[in-house]
């Protein structure tokens, strides 16, 4: 279901890793000649980034949420050393710390993120050159360009261009789906609406 929504027919047949970069798992699953060869799951996701920061930082979840998705990024040769971020610390006032630590403290769990998936294509001799990512955390600043750099392919985030008119946010394109794929195969009725005076 989720290829339906994250896949273009052509990937589908030429072949494609896809990466359901979830909050609690990432489910990777390859494609080829319309059908799923293979799928893994890692138990790793956005959320475990999210616990990272807040326990390496002192901060609640919702404010490690915060920092990630405003001031994280995967790519630590981007990132300004010096540039202080401001941080709502549990049970002290907002202090101000280096952006740079925020960077490092994900950059480091990417990394383990990285190698496990590499360990798994591996095991199940997989080389496919085009990866798509899909799933919440897909939104992660400079995930494409870290992917393609740790791994040497070509990486296309979100959605596929013919369900973007459908679905602004890829956080529920797993749900879409579901729903897509339960039309499909008749599990869901198609109810007509009538008599309805608007």
């Amino acid at each position: 279901s989720t290829g339906q929504v994250y896949l273009s027919d052509q990937e589908r047949q030429e072949g494609v890793l896809l990466i359901d970069f979830g909050a609690e798992f990432t489910r990777l699953h390859y494609f080829k000649d319309h059908k799923l060869y293979w799928s893994h799951v890692i138990p790793l996701g956005g959320a475990t980034l999210t616990r990272d920061v807040a326990l390496c930082m002192d901060v609640s979840e919702s404010e490690a949420e915060r920092l990630k998705v405003v001031h994280g990024d995967i790519l630590l040769q981007r990132v300004d050393k010096n540039k202080v971020i401001s941080v709502n610390r549990v049970q002290k006032e907002r202090l101000q710390e280096k952006k740079y630590l925020l960077c490092q403290i994900i950059e480091a769990r990417m990394a383990e993120w990285s190698t496990l998936i590499e360990t798994a294509l591996s095991e199940a001799k997989i080389d496919c050159p085009q990866w798509v990512v899909g799933g919440g955390s897909q939104s992660l600043t400079g995930l494409s360009d870290y992917l393609e750099t740790w791994f040497q392919v070509r990486v296309r985030l979100g959605l596929h261009a013919e369900v973007r008119s459908i679905l602004e946010d890829p956080a529920y394109g797993n749900a879409l789906g579901l729903i897509l794929y339960g039309l499909k195969v008749q599990a869901l009725p198609i109810n007509p609406i009538s008599n309805v005076n608007w």
